[in-house]
């Protein structure tokens, strides 16, 4: 989701509010090793990963013409990941 203001002809903030999120199926298989190199860990593992991951950022864009020949302009921004 994303909003816009333009706060004065020269200067707009911008918003922005994101999500990931992702499920992932983790399986391991450990053999025993006849051997003897093998893992002192046999058997087999199965876990469900869930990860949810909030984007929240905010710019500030700054273009101003000064003059015929001069032109400022520049980004301040922040994100924070929650």
């Amino acid at each position: 989701v994303e909003a816009n203001y333009e706060v004065l002809d020269w200067l707009n903030l911008t918003g922005r509010v994101s999500i990931d999120s992702y499920t992932q199926l983790i399986e391991e298989r450990n053999n025993v090793s006849s051997i003897g190199h093998g893992t002192d860990y046999a058997g087999y593992y199965r876990m469900t990963e869930n990860f949810t991951e909030f984007n929240y950022d905010v710019l500030a864009n700054y273009n101003k013409q000064l003059n015929e020949d001069v032109r400022i302009s520049g980004v301040v921004g922040m994100n924070l990941r929650r």
